[in-house]
C-alpha cells in the first residue's frame, strides 16, 4: 500500500458494530505518570458521547460507534544496553493478554527495538514521543509502527531558525548516545552549517554515565569553550543530572542561553519544581512537540492530573506534560481505529523469548488494517498520517522557562510558515544577547617581543625581580588591561614556547603562537599579529587593533659635504626655471615703462622745453621718465631677499611686477620652510626609490624574521619582484637581530610599520623607515584558535575601544619620539619628493600669465587711447605742428 492510515476504518459504514472487546496495551516506564492519560483515552473512547464526534472520509460524514476497548499497562526498563531485555519484557506482557495495539515506547531507540517484534508480531503500534529520523526508514519492521510526533529533522531545522532569530553565530551540543540523541545532533549540525551557524564543540554523553562523570566531561570539553549558546540534545531521563552539573559548574547563568529538545521540557513539565530546581532551569528555551492545551480534552487531562497528586522518586510533583498528551491521542487514534475490526487477535507466541511469529492469520489481520486505511484524512484532533506513518503536519511550541515551577509558550513554528516568535524572558531580557557583556573565566593569553605591542621588562632592566604578568608591558598589553576591566576576566600571559609568532615549517606543519593557538594552549595571542590569508586558514584573528604595512628600514648616513646646501630646498630645474622667469620679467618691466604713454609724453614734454630754451637741462627735472634698465635689474633681482627697488612708471609695467611680486612670496615662505627642515635633519637614508634599485645594489644586504608574516605576504605576493626580494633575503631570527645589523649598516630590515616607526624614533636616531617603497599591506590583530567562544566578545570590545579612541591615545603614549622633529611616516600613500621641483613654479603661472596679459591689453589701450586724442587735436588746429599745442605757440610768441 502506497499511504499506510491508523484512523477509521472504511467500512465503518457498512459492517456490523464490534461485539469483540479489544485490548491497547500501555508501554510505561516504572516512574511515568502516563497511566492517568491512558486511563481518561480509554475511558473517553467509552464515552457514547465522545463517538458522536463527526468525521469525514473521502468528503463524506461516517457515523462512528462507540468503540469496545479495555487497557492493559506493560512496564518496561528505562533503559538498557541490551535491546533483548526491553523485548523480553514486552514478550511477557503479550503472552498474559491478547493484544490489538500497542501505545509507546516514549524514546527513539527503545521504539527501534519494539519495532523488530511488533512487525513480526503484526501488531500496529503507535509511539507517542520518538522523533529519530531513522524511524522514518520503511523496511519490513516498520509497516506497523505510527510515529504522532513530528522527526527530529523537522525539529532541527525549527530550533537552527530560532537561533537565526537570536542572532547567533556559535553553537556549543550537548547530546547522547541514544538514536534520539545522536540523530537530532546529526540533523542539528546539518542545519547550523546550512545557516553559517558554527559548532564550537560537540559533547557526547553516554546514557550510563554517572553524575560525577558527567560533571567531569563537562568541566573538561564545556568551559574552556565559555559558549554562549548551549543546546541540550538529551532524552527527559537525563536532563537532571546534566543540568544539576551544568548549575553547579556556573554554565547556566544570565551570559548563557540554553535552548533545548523535547526531552528537557518534558522533565521540567512533568516535575513540579522547588525554587532551587527551577532556577537551574532559568532562562531555557525550549522547541517542543505541539499540544493544544486548550483544547477541551487536554483540560479534562489536566485536571485529573490535578487530582492525582503524583510524585517521583525523588518527591517531586508529576505533572501532565506534551508526552502525556501523546499518550492519551495515540489511545484514542488506536481505539477508534479498532471501532469496527470484528476479528480477535491470534495468539502472538511471543512468550519468554522472542518468537519469529508471523503466520497467516496475523498477515490478515493487519492486511484489514492497512485495507481499511484512506490517505490524507484528518481526525477529529486534527491529526493527519503520511505515507512514512508520521504526522503530515511538523508542528512545534517554542517554550521559556523564567525560573518558575512552568513553561511558558513563546512562539510556534511550523513547516510552513517557519517561526512565529513572541518575545522571550531571559534573566530580566527580553532577548539574550548575541554577544556576552563578560567572560568568566581565566584566559592564557600567548605573547612574544614586539615593540611598542610587547615589552620584555627582563630585557630592558636584567635586575628586575618581576614575576608573571608584571614583567610585560606595551600597547597590545595595555589594550588587554583595558578588555580585562571592561569584560571582567582574570588572565595569564604566556610567552611562545620557541619566541616566534607562527609560520608553516617546511613539512608543513605551524610553529610559534600559531601553534600553540591551533593546539588550544593559549585562547589567545595577544600581540601585534599580522594578518594574512595564510594564517588565517588556521586560526581567527579579531579587529585590527592598528593598521600596517610592510616597509624597509635602513640606517641613516652623516652628509658629508654639503656644499650649495642653501640650494637644496629647491631643485636645480627650479632654480633654473626662476631665473628664466626673472630675466623674462626684467625685460617686459623695462619695454613695457620705456615704450609707455606715460613715458612718451614727459619725453615730448622735456624735448619741447629744450627747444623754448637752450639753456634746459633734464637733470634739474628730477625723475627719468621711465625705469633704467639698471634699476630694473636691481628691482627684480632685490625681490629674491624680499627687498624693493625702484617702482616702474606705468601700469602695464606695474601689473608684470605684481605678478613676480606674487611669484616671489610664494618661493620665499616655501624655500625658508624647506630649508629650516633641511638645515635640522642632518641625515638622511640611502636614496632608494624602488626594490629594484635595492637588489642591484650589491653592496647591501636585506631580510626579515623568519616566520614572520612580512615573509609570508612576500612568498605570497603576485608581484615576482617581491618575491625574488624575499627568495634573496639574508633572514634574522628576531626582531631586535634585525634591528642590530641595520644599525651597523649595509642592512635593510623589512618589517611591519609598527615596530619599525617605534625603533627608528628611539635613540641613538640613526634608522629611517623608506616609506616610499611600500611592500605589502596588512593589519595588526588579536589571534585566536578556529571557533574560539571569546572571539566576537572581545571583537566587539575592541571596536567600542576604537570608537572611544583609546586605541589612538594609547598608541601615542607606547611611540612617544626620542628624536626630535619625528613623525610616524604614512602608509597610506607613497612620501612627497625631497624638495620643491619645476613643477611646482607652472602651478603658479595660473596666477602670472593672466596678469602679463592684462597688462598688454592695458598697454595697447593706452596707446590706442593716446593715438586717437592726438589726431583729433591735429584735426581742430591743422596748421600747427604734429605735437605744438596753441598753448605752446602762444608762449613761444610771448618769448619773442
Amino acid at each position: 500500500m502506497m499511504f499506510l492510515r491508523l484512523l477509521f476504518c472504511l467500512a465503518a459504514a457498512h459492517t456490523a458494530h464490534s461485539a469483540y472487546n479489544h485490548t491497547i496495551m500501555l508501554l510505561q516506564y516504572n516512574t511515568s505518570t502516563h497511566d492517568t492519560a491512558f486511563e481518561a483515552a480509554i475511558i473517553k473512547s467509552m464515552d457514547s458521547i465522545y463517538t458522536k464526534i463527526n468525521v469525514t472520509v473521502d468528503g463524506a460524514e461516517v457515523e462512528t460507534t462507540k468503540a469496545n476497548v479495555n487497557g492493559t499497562i506493560c512496564v518496561i526498563p528505562t533503559s538498557s544496553t541490551n535491546p533483548r531485555t526491553t523485548v523480553n519484557a514486552v514478550c511477557k506482557c503479550l503472552a498474559n493478554t491478547k493484544v490489538s495495539g500497542i501505545v509507546g515506547p516514549y524514546t527513539s531507540d527503545q521504539s527501534l527495538i519494539v519495532a523488530y517484534l511488533t512487525a513480526t508480531l503484526k501488531i500496529p503500534t503507535i509511539t507517542p514521543s520518538a522523533s529519530a529520523g531513522i524511524l522514518l526508514d520503511k523496511g519490513e519492521w516498520t509497516d506497523t509502527l505510527f510515529k504522532l510526533t513530528p522527526n527530529n529533522k523537522q525539529q532541527a531545522i525549527a530550533i537552527a531558525d530560532l537561533l537565526v532569530t537570536l542572532q547567533f553565530t556559535r553553537a556549543a551540543i550537548i547530546y547522547t548516545t541514544d538514536v534520539y540523541g545522536m540523530s537530532l545532533a546529526l540533523y542539528m549540525m546539518q542545519e547550523c552549517k546550512a545557516r553559517d551557524i558554527k559548532i564550537a564543540t560537540s559533547i557526547v554523553l553516554k546514557t550510563t554515565d554517572t553524575e560525577e562523570q558527567i560533571g567531569k566531561v563537562l568541566e573538561k570539553d564545556l568551559v574552556p569553550f565559555e559558549a554562549r549558546l548551549v543546546l541540550l540534545l538529551v532524552p527527559g531521563s537525563e536532563t537532571d543530572a546534566i543540568v544539576t552539573k551544568a548549575y553547579e559548574l556556573d554554565l547556566i547563568n544570565s551570559e548563557t542561553v540554553w535552548v533545548t529538545g523535547d526531552g528537557p521540557a518534558h522533565f521540567i513539565e512533568t516535575h513540579d519544581l522547588d525554587d532551587y530546581d527551577a532556577g537551574m532551569y532559568k532562562g531555557m528555551i525550549s522547541v517542543t512537540q505541539y499540544v493544544d492545551i486548550e483544547s477541551q480534552d487536554m483540560l479534562d487531562l489536566h485536571e485529573m492530573y490535578e487530582e492525582d497528586h503524583m510524585v517521583d522518586e525523588h518527591g517531586h510533583h508529576m505533572e501532565m506534560s506534551p508526552e502525556s498528551s501523546g499518550v492519551y491521542y495515540s489511545t484514542i487514534l488506536l481505539a477508534k481505529a479498532l471501532e469496527n475490526i470484528s476479528t480477535p487477535p491470534v495468539d502472538t507466541g511471543c512468550e519468554a523469548e522472542w518468537s519469529n511469529g508471523g503466520d497467516e492469520a496475523r498477515s490478515t489481520l493487519m492486511d484489514t488494517y492497512y485495507d481499511s486505511l484512506m490517505p490524507d484524512k484528518t481526525t477529529g484532533y486534527n491529526i493527519s498520517f503520511g505515507a512514512a506513518n508520521t504526522i503530515k503536519e511538523s508542528r512545534f511550541e517554542v517554550m521559556n522557562h523564567n525560573g518558575t515551577a512552568h513553561l511558558t509558550k513563546v512562539g510556534e513554528w511550523d513547516d510552513t510558515v517557519s517561526l512565529k516568535k513572541n518575545k522571550i524572558t531571559w534573566f530580566g531580557k527580553t532577548q539574550p544577547d548575541a554577544t556576552a557583556t563578560s567572560i568568566r573565566a581565566k584566559l592564557r593569553l600567548g605573547i612574544n617581543r614586539d615593540e611598542p605591542f610587547v615589552f620584555y621588562k627582563k630585557d630592558l632592566k636584567p635586575d628586575s625581580d618581576c614575576q608573571g604578568n608584571d614583567c610585560y608591558n606595551g600597547f597590545a598589553l595595555s589594550v588587554v588591561e583595558e578588555l580585562s576591566k571592561r569584560l571582567t576576566f582574570d588572565y595569564e600571559l604566556v610567552e611562545s614556547n620557541d619566541g616566534k609568532f607562527g609560520g608553516m615549517t617546511k613539512n608543513g606543519t605551524w610553529n610559534g603562537l600559531v601553534k600553540m593557538l591551533m593546539d588550544k594552549e593559549i585562547q589567545a595571542a595577544t600581540v601585534g599579529f599580522g594578518t594574512s590569508s595564510t594564517r588565517e586558514g588556521v586560526i581567527d584573528f579579531s579587529a585590527n587593533i592598528r593598521d600596517g604595512g610592510v616597509y624597509f628600514m635602513a640606517k641613516m648616513q652623516e652628509q658629508e659635504d654639503a656644499k650649495l646646501f642653501f640650494m637644496r630646498p629647491f631643485s636645480y630645474s627650479l632654480w633654473f626655471g626662476l631665473l628664466i622667469i626673472s630675466v623674462v620679467v626684467m625685460i617686459l618691466v623695462w619695454v613695457l615703462d620705456a615704450a609707455s604713454v606715460s613715458a612718451k609724453k614727459v619725453r615730448d614734454e622735456r624735448k619741447e622745453k629744450k627747444e623754448e630754451d637752450p639753456q634746459y637741462d633734464e637733470d634739474d627735472e628730477g625723475e627719468d621718465p621711465h625705469i633704467s634698465i639698471a634699476e630694473t635689474v636691481f628691482t627684480v633681482l632685490a625681490t629674491f631677499l624680499g627687498q624693493g627697488g625702484d617702482n616702474p612708471r606705468c601700469w602695464p609695467s606695474r601689473i608684470v611686477m605684481t605678478g613676480w611680486w606674487f611669484i616671489m612670496l610664494v618661493m620665499i615662505n616655501t624655500y625658508i620652510a624647506d630649508l629650516a627642515a633641511a638645515l635640522t635633519v642632518q641625515r638622511m637614508a640611502d636614496g632608494y626609490s624602488s626594490i629594484s634599485e635595492i637588489m642591484k645594489d650589491k653592496s647591501i644586504k636585506w631580510g626579515t624574521v623568519d616566520d614572520s608574516v612580512t615573509k609570508l605576504l612576500l612568498e605570497n605576493s603576485m608581484d615576482p619582484d617581491q618575491r625574488e626580494l624575499i627568495s634573496r633575503a639574508d633572514n634574522v631570527k628576531t626582531y631586535n637581530e634585525g634591528v642590530a645589523r641595520v644599525q651597523k649598516g649595509k642592512y635593510l630590515m623589512m618589517y611591519g610599520m609598527g615596530p619599525l616607526h617605534y625603533s627608528s624614533n628611539q635613540q641613538p636616531c640613526n634608522m629611517e623607515v623608506l616609506s616610499k617603497i611600500p611592500l605589502a599591506m596588512f593589519g595588526y590583530a588579536f589571534a585566536f584558535p578556529q571557533n574560539s567562544p571569546y572571539r566576537d566578545t572581545l571583537n566587539k570590545e575592541l571596536l567600542k575601544l576604537g570608537e572611544d579612541g583609546f586605541m589612538t591615545k594609547t598608541w601615542d603614549d607606547w611611540t612617544n619620539s626620542e628624536c626630535e622633529g619625528a613623525e610616524e611616516p604614512s602608509i597610506a600613500e607613497d612620501a612627497d619628493e625631497e624638495n620643491i621641483n619645476l613643477t611646482h613654479l607652472y602651478d603658479l603661472m595660473v596666477v602670472f600669465v593672466p596678469l602679463l596679459i592684462i597688462a598688454a591689453v592695458l598697454f595697447i589701450f593706452e596707446w590706442v587711447a593716446f593715438l586717437c586724442k592726438s589726431k583729433c587735436k591735429r584735426a581742430i588746429s591743422p596748421d600747427l605742428p604734429n605735437g605744438i599745442t596753441k598753448n605752446g605757440r602762444a608762449k613761444r610768441e610771448k618769448s619773442r
